[in-house]
Formats: C-alpha cells, structure tokens, sequence
C-alpha cells in the first residue's frame, strides 16, 4: 500500500540517480533544503546550490530565506568546498510547521482523528520529514489541517520519540475514511517538521516510533534515526 503512494517523486528520485549524459553536469540530485540569505540553496546533504536559472524568479519560494524546499537539481560546476553552480530542475514546498507537543493538547483528539496514508518518513536537515496522502473532494473548499504530535511525556532517552500524525479533513472524508461516492482523489504531499531542537544534545540516533491511522485502524512504524 505504501509504495502506491512514492510514486509523485519516483520521476524526480529517478532523474536524480540516474546517468546524466551532458558532461557539463557533475551530478544530479533529489534533495530537501533550505533557501538562504544570498538565496543558495542548503541541501540536506551538506552542499551549498547557486541556481543558475532563477536568477530573475518572482517565486516567493526561491526568493525568499527559510523557506523549506525538495529541490531536483543538476550541480554544473564546483565554486568551492562543497558549494556548487547549479541549475534547478524541479521543485516542491512541502509543508513546513512546528511539531505540537502532547502535554499541550491532553486531548490529542482535537486536532483531528481522519485518516491518512503515509509513505515514508526520515530524519534530515534537522527535521522530521514525511511523504503521504489524504483523500479529499475537488473543489472542496474544506482546507485538510495536518499536525504531527509527538508525546514530549515519555522520556527520549528510554522510550524514543514517539509520534502521531494528527489529520483534521474539516469534514471533507467519507465515514471511516472510506470513499462510497467514487468522487474523492488522493492528494500526495510532503511535510517537513523542525525537531532538532526538541532532542538532547550530542544525540546522534534515537529510535522513533510513527503512528498514523490508515484504512479504519492505528497503525505503527517504528525505526532508528541517524541525527549526526
């Protein structure tokens, strides 16, 4: 079920690893990162990217700092250490929000209890980022409200980071999540959770356990998270 889900960047992540043929390209790459002061690009992968091509954009995203970004992107030429002239292929905004904590919402049902599909989700660039999917109605109004809800009680250092992706669909779901009308589509997105901050210092894994509900019933994914 899971992988029906991956495939809105399966072009991208393929384009990224595959050969590129133009000897004027270093290497391509399928990245999330953040847009600087000088308007780079800091990938999560340590590289520092100088767009080539959105020199003159009006896009908010590419212009303005902070603004997290999943960029595609063909590296042209080194301009120092790890810091590149690049040219930017593809791009997508994911969600960008705080993580709630569950000692302020002892009533974790408030943010919503609708259903979701999760795809994968990984730690990097100093968030916890995820792919997923919800159903909804075209041209609904209803504006879907995704938190992620980590239950700041249960100490990291003996239990791990314990998560709960919380969807409110405002009302714009089926009962159970089940679509009876045929009338609903899959929205794919991507969302990037600020947690650094949240983790004891010189923490370079921790184990961390999803929970999400998908299909009628809770479900649970449980992994390490490389930090440093």
């Amino acid at each position: 079920m899971k992988k029906l889900y991956l495939f809105f960047l399966a072009a991208a992540l393929l384009s990224a690893s595959s050969c590129v043929k133009d000897e004027s390209v270093l290497f391509r790459l399928a990245t999330m990162g953040f847009i600087q002061e000088d308007r780079s690009f800091k990938g999560d992968d340590g590289g520092t990217y100088l767009f080539s091509n959105t020199g003159n954009s009006r896009n908010e995203a590419l212009v303005t700092a902070g603004t997290r970004l999943y960029a595609v992107l063909d590296a042209l030429s080194e301009e120092g250490t790890n810091r590149y002239r690049a040219k930017l292929l593809d791009f997508n905004v994911p969600l960008y929000k705080e993580i709630v904590k569950l000692s302020d919402y002892p009533e974790p049902s408030v943010l919503g209890s609708d259903p979701l599909y999760l795809g994968d989700w990984w730690y990097s660039g100093g968030c916890l980022n995820m792919i997923a999917a919800v159903k909804l109605t075209p041209d609904s109004d209803k504006k879907h409200i995704i938190n992620l809800l980590l239950d700041d009680t249960a100490p990291i250092e003996e239990e791990g980071l314990i998560f709960t992706i919380r969807h409110d669909a405002q009302g714009d779901v089926m009962a159970d999540g089940e679509d009876i009308t045929g009338e609903m589509i899959t929205q794919r997105f991507l969302a990037s959770f600020p947690l650094e901050s949240l983790l004891p210092e010189g923490l370079e894994e921790v184990k961390a356990t999803m929970n999400w509900l998908q299909d009628g019933a809770t479900q649970t994914e449980s992994k390490a998270l490389k930090i440093k």
